[in-house]
């Protein structure tokens, strides 16, 4: 699968160069995501919402060594926030494509490399898919929407979805509440959602900017009132970080 289409062609893909960025991981020299091991998988999410592929289990359109390692070494997590990203299907993308076409929902061609790239699931507002040739991971919004870049490899799409479920503690009222109760912490309940929605959104910045729209956030000061959310600043992610900002996310 491919990047999105320059203006004037607005049925077809064309493919888009990659942006280098110091990096480890399944993409040398694209991003910079923390290593990720299936025990850490398990202890955010439990053992019946990681899966890990066996190698005859994976089709062999996947051709990306590093991806294929990705899946069959550390695997991916099923489920974050109850199906606001589910990641339980492997069905690949011309199966979709001939079904939402037929449906009228999706007018756009197929890449050349289609039968390379399979969907992996549903995503709040659209689909997640992955281009097993190079490792790419897209999101296809609902509606007839192009395709567009998500993540630069399997490994920052599972790293997100870990770091969500890592600090649900500390986006919950219940948290929040607790320090606006101490008398020694300046910061109100609303204070610390967004702080921690921010703290949150500048950690994955780092790890792979693929869907972010914006460079940097803004400078972000306890009890400004402020919000260093700007239109669709984090792509497919914007929600996640709008819902935690505003205690909506546990």
């Amino acid at each position: 699968m491919r990047g999105p289409l320059p203006r004037g062609r607005p049925h077809a893909f064309v493919p888009t160069p990659p942006t280098a960025s110091p990096a480890r991981g399944p993409h040398e020299g694209m991003h910079m995501v923390p290593e990720l091991t299936t025990q850490d998988l398990v202890d955010a999410f439990g053992d019946e919402d990681v899966r890990r592929f066996g190698d005859g289990e994976l089709p062999t359109e996947v051709v990306h060594t590093v991806t294929r390692r990705f899946l069959t070494t550390v695997g991916i997590p099923t489920d974050l926030k109850s199906s606001f990203l589910s990641l339980a299907k492997f069905e690949p993308l011309p199966e979709t494509h001939a079904r939402e076409s037929a449906a009228g929902h999706w007018t756009w061609d197929l890449p050349d490399d289609a039968k390379k790239c399979f969907v992996l699931g549903g995503f709040f507002g659209g689909d997640v898919a992955l281009d097993g040739a190079d490792g790419k991971v897209f999101f296809i919004p609902d509606g007839d929407v192009l395709p567009q870049p998500m993540h630069s490899g399997i490994d920052a799409l599972a790293y997100f979805m870990y770091a969500l479920q890592r600090d649900t503690h500390y986006y919950s009222q219940e948290y929040a509440e607790q320090i606006d109760a101490d008398p020694d912490d300046e910061r109100d309940a609303d204070d610390v959602l967004m702080e921690t929605a921010v703290r949150l959104a500048r950690e994955l910045m780092e790890v792979d900017r693929t869907p972010f729209t914006v460079g940097e956030l803004p400078p972000y000061e306890i009890g400004s009132g402020e919000d260093p959310f700007t239109g669709d600043f984090a792509g497919p992610w914007t929600g996640a970080f709008m819902d935690i900002s505003a205690g909506e996310w546990d």
